[in-house]
C-alpha cells in the first residue's frame, strides 16, 4: 500500500474512533422531559409563588420550556381520570436526566414546591427519557 493510503486509513480510523466515542456519549446523555398537568385551585398564589419563579430554576439547570404554562391553549384532551380539564399543561426539556433530577431536587425548587402543591390538585408530574433521533 502507498504512504497516502496508510495515511488515509490512519486518519479515517481516528475519525471512526472519535465518532463512535461521541455516539456513546450521546447515548449516555439522552435528553429528559418533564411533563406536568394540574388543576389550579388558587391561580394568584400559584402564579406568584411558583409559576413566576420556576422558569429561572429550569434555566439554571439547562432546561427550557417547550410548551404550556398557565395560559396554554389546549387543542385536544382525553382525560379518563377526572371530568375536569387540567389548568396547566407544560413540557420542559433538559439536556439529560441528571440535570432534570438536579432541578427537581434543588433547594430552590423545594422552596417553591409547597406553593405548587398547596394551590393545585390532580397533579400529574413525570420526568421521562427522550428518544434517540
Amino acid at each position: 500500500m502507498s504512504h497516502l493510503w496508510h495515511a488515509m486509513v490512519r486518519r479515517l480510523g481516528f475519525f471512526t474512533l472519535i465518532s463512535s466515542n461521541l455516539s456513546a456519549l450521546e447515548d449516555v446523555m439522552t435528553k429528559a422531559y418533564v411533563m406536568i398537568h394540574l388543576e389550579v385551585t388558587n391561580r394568584e398564589e400559584f402564579i406568584s409563588g411558583f409559576a413566576s419563579k420556576n422558569p429561572a430554576l429550569v434555566a439554571e439547570y439547562g432546561g427550557k420550556r417547550l410548551t404550556g404554562g398557565p395560559d396554554a391553549e389546549v387543542y385536544f384532551l382525553e382525560n379518563q381520570i377526572t371530568d375536569r380539564q387540567a389548568d396547566v399543561h407544560a413540557i420542559f426539556e433538559f439536556p439529560d436526566k441528571e440535570s432534570a433530577l438536579a432541578w427537581r431536587n434543588c433547594e430552590g425548587y423545594k422552596a417553591i414546591l409547597p406553593t405548587r402543591t398547596n394551590n393545585t390538585t390532580n397533579t400529574y408530574f413525570a420526568i421521562v427519557s427522550g428518544v434517540d433521533d
